[in-house]
C-alpha cells in the first residue's frame, strides 16, 4: 500500500515532478521547497503546470511562504 497524501521537504522543483510522475496512487502532495520563496512561488507553479500531466491541479499552500499543494 502506498501513500495517498503525503508532505514532503524538497530542495528543487525537478523533485516534484520526479514524486508526482512515481507516486502513483498519490492524490495529494504537500510541498515545501528550498528553492520557493514567496517571489517566485508564481513561476515554480507555472512551471510545474507545464510540467506535470494535465490532471494535476497546483496551488500556493496559504500557510507557508515556499509551500505548494498538488491535487493529482
Amino acid at each position: 500500500m502506498q501513500c495517498q497524501t503525503c508532505s514532503f521537504n524538497v530542495t528543487n522543483r525537478h523533485c516534484i515532478a520526479i514524486l508526482v510522475k512515481n507516486m502513483i496512487n498519490l492524490q495529494v502532495l504537500h510541498i515545501y521547497c528550498q528553492e520557493i520563496s514567496e517571489e517566485n512561488r508564481v513561476e515554480v507553479i507555472e512551471w510545474l503546470k507545464d510540467d506535470l500531466p494535465s490532471t494535476c491541479f497546483v496551488t500556493k499552500d496559504p500557510y507557508s511562504a515556499n509551500g505548494i499543494r498538488i491535487w493529482i
